[in-house]
């Protein structure tokens, strides 16, 4: 599998969607709190939520559930339930639900993701099938007190456990002098002390909105590995067209995404800071399924050229 994908610009996909008011689900919760009279809801479908990286604002998980209550085609309806990285992975050795909103470091998925009937996007794609599409994204900044000088003279990154910030800075040319990675609340909090650069994400930028704080934010567009993408993993073929549908509507939400403080897939809805990013000027992405073990060595470097060469040896891995 090639691990470091070129990304379609149209990342949107062309959908003619038709819908109608929907029975209203709960929110992101578990199977055992559906109601016991289960005979009743024979079309329900089941979709596992996972957060691999920070969001935006609110729950990407409640956010499903709400427009999934919000939507029905032929009496669907979708019971959306919330997991860590890890509870999911042990989840799946006992059951399987019909589909996954997924990231990065969730490559246990590439085992139950089924073959979807349309391309539109490479990160997804194994061996030239696509398995998962995108329904919404983040992206990188760099952000500052009043603006960027050129090279940067102290640059602190936002890193999380599955993401590789500095491959969208190695992409994008940034000239810094010294570098230093954190996680991501760290990262905010050591830059709010003064006196450095921030490398971080669309999360960074609401916690800085909340806060008051005045900033300036540069976007960093080349790279991007904060894709939430969605994939089907039922192998029930009466299920399967339903969740095509879904799959269908969530990526095509458009501004609604905009609650979760996210981008959504088929483009950016927002105007200031957030408003800069334009989603159709990343070029290069990781595969979704993309190993944790792998993404976990390519983070030991902290230096930007080292990492990117981890990162498949520089070049060998773009598609």
């Amino acid at each position: 599998m090639k691990y470091l994908f070129r990304t379609v610009a149209a990342v949107a996909l062309s959908f003619v969607i038709i819908f109608t008011p929907a029975y209203a689900i709960p929110k992101t919760t578990n199977l055992k709190n559906f109601p016991v009279e289960s005979q009743k809801y024979d079309d329900v479908l089941t979709l596992w939520h996972i957060d691999s990286f920070e969001g935006g604002v609110g729950s990407r998980g409640d956010f499903l559930s709400d427009v999934l209550a919000d939507y029905s085609k032929n009496g669907i309806h979708t019971l959306v339930s919330s997991y860590s990285v890890e509870g999911a992975k042990e989840s799946l050795k006992t059951h399987t639900p019909d589909m996954i909103s997924f990231g990065i470091g969730c490559d246990f998925v590439a085992g139950v993701a089924e073959k979807l009937p349309y391309g539109g996007f490479l990160g997804g794609e194994i061996n030239g099938a696509v398995y998962a599409v995108p329904w919404c994204r983040g992206g990188y900044f760099l952000i500052s007190e009043k603006g960027i000088n050129r090279p940067i003279e102290a640059l602190i990154v936002s890193k999380g456990k599955y993401n590789n910030p500095l491959i969208a800075a190695y992409y994008s040319k940034i000239e810094y002098g010294k570098v230093e990675t954190a996680e991501p609340l760290n990262a905010y909090t050591e830059y709010l002390k003064g006196g450095k650069v921030l490398l971080g994400t669309q999360r960074d930028i609401w916690r800085l909105t909340a806060r008051g704080k005045s900033f300036v934010a540069e976007p960093i567009e080349d790279f991007c590995d904060l894709y939430q993408y969605v994939a089907i993993t039922t192998t029930d073929e009466r299920k399967y067209e339903k969740c095509v549908s879904i799959v269908e509507y969530l990526t095509t939400l458009g501004d609604k995404v905009n609650k979760t403080g996210m981008f959504s897939a088929s483009g950016n809805y927002y105007d200031g800071e957030l408003g800069k990013y334009d989603i159709f000027k990343t070029g290069y992405t990781f595969s979704p399924f993309l190993s944790a073990d792998i993404i976990e060595a390519i983070s030991e470097e902290n230096d930007i050229s080292k990492m990117a060469e981890k990162a498949g040896e520089s070049v060998k891995y773009i598609k």
